[in-house]
């Protein structure tokens, strides 16, 4: 039936790519008959994909679906395995489909997984899956560029019912691997997945060996958790050997707005990398784009090996903004891990925003020779008070540094402080770089920022800094109190 499906169609016209021949679901049962049929056969999902997995790109529809939607297809089995490349599974060519899934795919835990993916440059688009073990896998390495976007995991297309994934919805052993907006321009908005209601929302695994590195998988633009059915350990997980991640937006000035995920009710982190060259930033964390409120009490980050991972950006679309956690924000442990956190908004904590292994913040120690993560890079330490005159704001410090190690600073300011002392993290005010301690020892700064009308009032300055050798950023600082007796002077 494909081969008659690409001649009717005149695609195999020489000197021309052949187009995605045409596969019509048009039932819901689960039936196997190895056959791909048109009205008044039958071509079920199960069909579909079986057909797909011959050579040459396929589309599978559901524009033949009966009667009007949604449709849920229940298997008891596992569906075949999508082996061709080129494929794209289209749920939003059910008929009245619009940005929300009207097909769902429904399973048992007993069933490993809805969908497994051995096939490259594939995308599954606008469905729902519902109550498999694992809702979408890639477990080879050599799948390869697959687009996973616009889905629903764990959430019904009646918008109301739940049934999450036993373990997690998706698992992903292949390079390039999209989940969500792929940024490109073209229908981003409508690419994000929404994730609810399972143990784990993404894995990202890797085998361990020199060259066997999962690479360059983007997880962008999706919404993880519901009020109803949280996330129960986390939201993303990468794997020790996963390498160049990005998680949410890359600044590019295309759709970033769109790439950013919103981590919305769960109570584990809601990321954690064991890999290299992270990039996490522009996410939300326990508060909406437009600053409602949700709920993520647990550690929103959390770093346990590698190197080259970065928390922030540059522009403010790439701060992480990161609202109302009861524990340490942002976590960097093991022995030689290395992150660079800078530029992002931390509000409301609990506790500290960032925390070098211990749970309690660390004293800085003469000459920063201590090892552990980050370096266990010292912090510097505030003059009290701050000053803002009607142009700057002006502090001064001390930084106990390593000799010849260039530094970078990042000031924030906040409405408040921790109990302790501690600073928050909450409005980045800019960055500066100190130089470096040619012999080590304490290395003295007085800086200014300019005043912007931003800022508004808040009173409490602290800053952090970053070993920019080794990309290793501290913890918070003291907070000191911003002057502010000439400040309503600045905006008249």
């Amino acid at each position: 039936m494909k081969l008659v499906n690409l001649l009717l169609l005149g695609l195999a016209v020489i000197g021309l790519d052949l187009a995605a021949a045409e596969l019509r679901v048009n039932t819901v049962a689960d039936t196997d008959d190895g056959v791909c049929e048109s009205a008044p056969g039958d071509c079920s999902l199960r069909d579909a994909i079986t057909a797909a997995n011959a050579p040459g790109p396929d589309q599978i529809r559901f524009d033949d679906l009966p009667g009007s939607g949604p449709w849920t297809i229940e298997v008891s089995t596992q569906l075949p395995t999508l082996t061709d490349n080129d494929t794209v599974i289209d749920g939003s060519t059910a008929p009245g489909s619009g940005d929300s899934p009207l097909v769902a795919i429904l399973g048992s835990a007993t069933v490993t997984s809805g969908l497994r993916v051995l096939a490259s440059n594939s995308i599954i688009r606008n469905l729902a899956f519902l109550g498999f073990s694992t809702q979408v896998l890639i477990p080879d390495r050599n799948a390869v560029d697959n687009h996973l976007s616009g889905n629903w995991f764990g959430l019904a297309p009646d918008g109301i019912t739940t049934v999450g994934a036993v373990v997690q919805a998706v698992s992903t052993l292949g390079s390039g691997t999209v989940v969500g907006t792929d940024g490109d321009g073209v229908d981003d908005e409508a690419e994000g997945n929404l994730i609810v209601g399972t143990l784990t929302g993404v894995f990202v695994n890797a085998l361990v060996g020199q060259g066997l590195e999962t690479d360059g998988v983007v997880i962008a633009g999706n919404r993880f958790g519901s009020d109803s059915a949280p996330l129960v350990f986390g939201a993303v997980l990468n794997a020790s050997n996963v390498t160049n991640a990005r998680i949410g937006t890359n600044g590019d000035g295309i759709s970033d707005g769109d790439e950013v995920n919103v981590f919305a009710f769960g109570s584990g982190e809601a990321v954690t990398t064991l890999g290299f060259d992270t990039w996490i930033a522009g996410n939300r964390v326990g508060i909406d784009i437009d600053g409602t409120v949700l709920d993520w009490p647990a550690t929103a980050i959390r770093i346990d090996r590698g190197t080259g991972h970065v928390v922030g950006g540059d522009l403010p679309i790439q701060y992480n903004w990161i609202d109302r956690s009861q524990e340490t924000v942002i976590s960097i442990a093991g022995a030689n891990t290395q992150a660079r956190v800078e530029r992002n908004k931390i509000s409301n904590a609990a506790v500290g925003a960032i925390r070098l292994g211990a749970q309690a913040r660390r004293v800085p120690d003469p000459l920063d020779m201590d090892q552990g993560p980050n370096g266990l890079q010292n912090y510097p330490v505030l003059n009290d008070p701050a000053r803002r005159t009607p142009t700057v704001f002006e502090f001064s410090g001390t930084l106990e540094a390593a000799p010849a190690t260039p530094y970078r600073l990042t000031a924030y300011l906040a409405t408040s402080c921790l109990e302790d002392g501690e600073g928050e993290l909450a409005v980045p005010l800019g960055v500066a770089d100190l130089g470096e301690a040619s012999v080590g020892g304490s290395l003295d700064f007085a800086l200014q920022f300019p005043v912007t009308r931003e800022f508004g009032d808040l009173p409490w300055l602290a800053v952090t800094v970053t070993d920019m050798a080794a990309g290793a950023t501290s913890e918070a600082s003291n907070c000191v109190y911003v002057d502010d007796g000439i400040f309503q002077d600045a905006f008249e």
